[in-house]
């Protein structure tokens, strides 16, 4: 019951060097919606900004009570984090908005209950909401560039050391389909 009457809709495309995750959430009335990700790793960290975020939870339920040492970011467009490990590999993540959102970092359970992992939660307060992100799978996280979305074409851009990648969402009622246009993937 997390998302009662809620349509949720998402379109994940997996190549060699990329992960795209779109996530599409529309409800009948506004509410708190959280899209998480954690990973393998030692700490997750925020690339460009030079602000350490305010101390503070996601929550004290609902599974957000095995989240601890949290920080929250509200940040305006586009970001990029990093997931990074002590050998310098890295998980960079590409968000290209909404307008405006909280991003909380936190330690959380891995894949075994005495695992800790770094932990990211992008939340929205809303209505309807598109959560768009872009994995970089290199390991230094410098073969994606840019990512951002195109609204009328319900298309994620992603720009590369190579070129652009373009992926066209439809969402149809018969069926969900992605096209993807361009680049080396």
């Amino acid at each position: 019951d997390a998302y009662s009457g809620a349509v949720l809709r998402r379109y994940l495309i997996l190549t060699p060097r990329l992960l795209v995750d779109v996530f599409e959430v529309e409800c009948s009335k506004p509410r708190q919606i959280d899209w998480v990700l954690h990973a393998i790793s030692d700490a997750v960290i925020p690339v460009n900004r030079s602000e350490p975020g305010e101390a503070a939870s996601p929550g004290n339920e609902n599974g957000y009570e095995h989240l601890a040492d949290g920080k929250q970011w509200k940040v305006n467009g586009p970001s990029t984090w990093d997931f990074a490990a002590r050998d310098g590999k890295r998980l960079r993540l590409f968000f290209a908005g909404p307008i405006s959102e909280e991003i909380f970092t936190a330690k959380g359970i891995g894949y075994t209950l005495g695992e800790r992992v770094p932990a990211l939660l992008r939340r929205q307060k809303a209505k309807e909401t598109r959560f768009v992100a872009a994995c970089d799978l290199t390991g230094d996280g410098q073969w994606v560039r840019f990512i951002q979305w195109n609204d009328a074409k319900r298309a994620i851009e992603v720009t590369t050391t190579e070129g652009t990648l373009r992926a066209i969402l439809s969402k149809s009622p018969e069926a969900t389909s992605i096209k993807m246009e361009g680049g080396k993937q």
